[in-house]
Formats: C-alpha cells, sequence, structure tokens
C-alpha cells in the first residue's frame, strides 16, 4: 500500500511548522515524487490540501512554494484570531462540564510529558488538540470552526516556534493559567489569558521573519559578488 495523501500532508506542514522549508522554498512536484516515493495524484492532492490549510500557495508558471506571510497579514489575522478566541472564551459554559475537563487535562498532561522528553512533533500536535478542544467547548460550532480554520493557517506563521523553548515554556503556562481559570469558574482571567495567547508568538515570528529576510538577502548579495557589472 502507497503512503496516504494525509500522510504527505502531515509530513510537509511539519518540515514548514519545524522551519526545515523556508517561506517561498518551491516544493516541486517531482522531487516530492522521489521523497515520498508516492504516486503523481496523491502528491498533487496533498499540495491542494496544504493550500487550503494556508501553507502552502500556487503560482502561476512557477508552482508551488512555501507561503511567506508578511508582517502585516501576521497582524491582521491575529487581530482577528484575537477578537475570536476571546469571544469563544467568553462562551465556554461555566462551571465547566466534567467531560470536557477531563479531555483538556489529559491533553495538557501529555503536551507536557512529550515537551520534556523533546518529542516536539508531538507536542505540536497535542497543542492544537489542547486548542480545538478549549475553543470546540464554546458551544457555537461555527464560531469553533472559523477558529480551527485560522489557526490551520497561522501553522506557517509559527514556523519555528514549535520548538522554541522559551515559548514552549509560555505554552505551558499558558495551559496552566487556563484549567486553572477553568477549575474555578474565572471567566475574567479565561478570557483575558485567551485574549493574550498569540502575542509572544506573533512577536517571536516577526523578529524571525526579519531575521531569515536578512539571511536570504545576504546570500542572495554574496551569490551576485563577482558577477561582471553591465556597463
Amino acid at each position: 500500500m502507497g503512503i496516504l495523501v494525509s500522510e504527505v500532508v502531515e509530513k510537509i506542514e511539519e518540515d514548514i511548522v519545524f522551519g526545515q522549508r523556508h517561506p517561498r522554498e518551491r516544493l516541486v512536484e517531482d522531487d516530492l515524487l522521489v521523497q515520498f516515493n508516492a504516486k503523481k495524484h496523491v502528491i498533487r492532492e496533498a499540495l491542494t490540501s496544504l493550500e487550503r490549510m494556508g501553507l502552502v500557495e500556487k503560482l502561476k508558471n512557477k508552482g508551488a512554494q512555501v507561503r511567506d506571510y508578511t508582517p502585516e497579514d501576521v497582524k491582521q489575522i491575529f487581530s482577528v484570531r484575537k477578537l475570536l478566541e476571546a469571544e469563544a472564551a467568553r462562551q465556554i459554559p461555566l462551571p465547566a462540564d466534567s467531560i470536557f475537563l477531563k479531555s483538556i487535562k489529559k491533553v495538557k498532561s501529555d503536551h507536557l510529558k512529550a515537551v520534556n522528553r523533546s518529542d516536539f512533533r508531538s507536542a505540536f500536535r497535542l497543542n492544537i488538540e489542547f486548542y480545538h478542544i478549549l475553543f470546540g467547548a464554546c458551544g457555537n460550532s461555527f464560531l469553533a470552526e472559523v477558529i480551527k480554520d485560522l489557526k490551520l493557517k497561522s501553522l506557517g506563521i509559527k514556523f519555528f516556534s514549535f520548538a522554541n523553548p522559551e515559548l514552549l515554556k509560555k505554552s505551558q503556562k499558558y495551559h496552566e493559567i487556563i484549567i486553572q481559570a477553568i477549575d474555578q469558574n474565572d471567566r475574567n482571567t479565561l478570557v483575558e489569558i485567551c485574549s493574550k495567547l498569540l502575542e509572544p508568538c506573533m512577536e517571536a515570528y516577526l523578529a524571525e521573519h526579519q531575521n531569515f529576510l536578512a539571511r536570504e538577502n545576504e546570500t542572495t548579495f554574496k551569490g551576485l559578488e563577482g558577477l561582471p557589472v553591465s556597463s
């Protein structure tokens, strides 16, 4: 049995999130066919899925490449997410349902274990699951779905943060504060922390994006050294 579309999507998604594929890096179909030992239709479906997720963009006559979010894109996406996620926090029923509490506490525990054993890929998946469970509890399926879609698009924006020890510690701290607020029926703290979740990631991305562009420009400049100058 050959590799599944979902497996190709997951691997490329993680490569982007962990900085192994960089913004504007081309995703050459022939290279992917060899890498995954996959059929052409599998690779094409995977790239289409990644495009829908907002991680990849297809350019006319250039093929697919990792999407590069500008600083303004990032600020706008995170601004919308901040509003939606704070509103979802306002709508989560308190006192909380026992099944919901049990589920989110287990994911928090599993996330901590994954970080402690430096299993960053599992920690990445568990962090996504934590917030899907949290905002899915708001009772508004349409709001939860929009938040989920925007989170997927934001994965490219977090292209290095899931292996950043400082940001991982902040993520763990946020998990603790959120669960404590739910346990104590503290709506104000829950809304406040959900409105602040994105700030460290956004600031870190903007700084790293600037560094990435500087390194890219330096490489381009060095590549041009020694070339004849046209008159």
